[in-house]
């Protein structure tokens, strides 16, 4: 990121609030990187390893905030994922093994779905939204949106 490059939450009125949480959850992690407030734009912030008992695991935070949990095994990925993203709106995998990279995908319950791709490489013409608590948007509703509902037929002159 450029030195002068700042982002703001991405809800108006939100930073306030998102950086008295990230100060708030930052005795809960092992780490957090690049975390400053200025008015109204946050850096880009990654919270490491979060505890089990860190508030940050139970909420989704609209703005450019990042938690990142080792786990032991893609199993533990799932159960984790299905316990603390209640939202269902984005899930990254980051593997070669074809068969986890298969199951992760099968079985995470997410609007978006990364492999092997950055969480932050979204294009704008891709679905945004979730498919759990969010209930709005995700993949059917960017559908809806940009298909022609419209079917056309035509006899041969």
């Amino acid at each position: 990121t450029h030195a002068t490059t700042r982002i703001g939450a991405l809800l108006s009125g939100t930073s306030e609030y998102t950086a008295s949480f990230v100060r708030k959850v930052s005795p809960f992690a092992k780490q957090v990187w690049n975390f400053s407030a200025h008015g109204d734009c946050i850096t880009p912030t990654i919270i490491v390893e979060p505890d089990d008992s860190s508030p940050l695991l139970h909420i989704g935070l609209f703005a450019p905030v990042l938690w990142v949990k080792k786990v032991t095994n893609h199993k533990e990925a799932i159960s984790l994922y299905h316990k603390r993203n209640r939202h269902g709106l984005c899930f990254s995998i980051f593997s070669d093994d074809k068969k986890v990279v298969s199951e992760l995908a099968d079985k995470i319950k997410a609007a978006r779905i990364n492999i092997n791709k950055s969480p932050l490489d979204v294009d704008v013409l891709e679905p945004w939204g979730g498919i759990r608590l969010s209930g709005y948007g995700g993949p059917s509703h960017f559908v809806e949106k940009v298909a022609n509902k419209k079917y056309v037929t035509m006899k041969k002159f």
